[in-house]
């Protein structure tokens, strides 16, 4: 798993490489608090993926994108 994060105008811009499966990919973005700030599941695929989790105007800070695709998780820092 691989992932590029860069914040936009409302939210962010969310590019995940993901290996061939048949199964659920779990995407959620949380602030720096842990609170839930957009989350999607997406069945079945696979290659680069790219989408917009759209927050909103979210102010400047820390957040963590996780993806979760079986049993492999990646977490990834992202400034704002």
């Amino acid at each position: 798993l691989e992932a590029t994060v860069v914040p936009c105008a409302h939210g962010f811009d969310i590019s995940v490489d993901l290996p061939a499966t048949i199964g659920k990919t779990a995407l959620a973005l949380h602030n720096a608090t842990g609170q839930l700030l957009w989350s999607s599941i997406r069945e079945g695929v696979r290659g680069r993926t790219s989408l917009i989790a759209e927050t909103g105007a979210v102010p400047a800070g820390l957040y963590i994108l996780s993806v979760t695709q079986g049993d492999r998780t990646l977490t990834k820092r992202v400034v704002r």
